[in-house]
């Protein structure tokens, strides 16, 4: 059965059918981002045990990332052939992948963080962004 013929549960998805949507998702996202005439490699997006505990002990990150889980990806965002790194820069494109979330879904953006991390794009899951 394809995703698009699945029928999901209408409240709540199990981990696996979260992360089917993001990959879903963050493929409308570059598409979406490339018609706005931006550009976009790819950074982290699985991160191992070892790695969030080496992270989350040097304050670059949380043990219970979900970059673990599979639902978070760092992005590296083009436009006019400039890296965006600040907050600022990357406003438009955070604001974009925040309106597609649904009832189901919440599209949480990084730079919306207490700690920015403007990089990051990601699916709420049990409280963690």
């Amino acid at each position: 059965m394809s995703l698009k013929q699945k029928k999901y549960n209408t409240s709540v998805l199990t981990l696996v059918e979260k992360q089917q949507q993001f990959s879903l998702f963050l493929s409308r996202f570059i598409a979406d981002l490339r018609k706005r005439n931006y550009y976009v490699t790819l950074g982290e997006a699985y991160r191992p045990e070892q790695m969030a505990e080496i992270y989350a002990s040097t304050g670059k990150g949380i043990l219970n990332s979900n970059h673990r889980i599979r639902l978070a990806i760092d992005l590296n965002i083009f436009y006019e052939g400039g890296l965006l790194t600040t907050k600022e820069d990357l406003e438009i494109p955070g604001r974009l992948w925040k309106s597609y979330s649904t009832d189901l879904i919440t599209c949480c953006w990084g730079g919306d963080f207490k700690r920015v991390d403007a990089f990051h794009f990601s699916f709420l899951h049990n409280g963690i962004k």
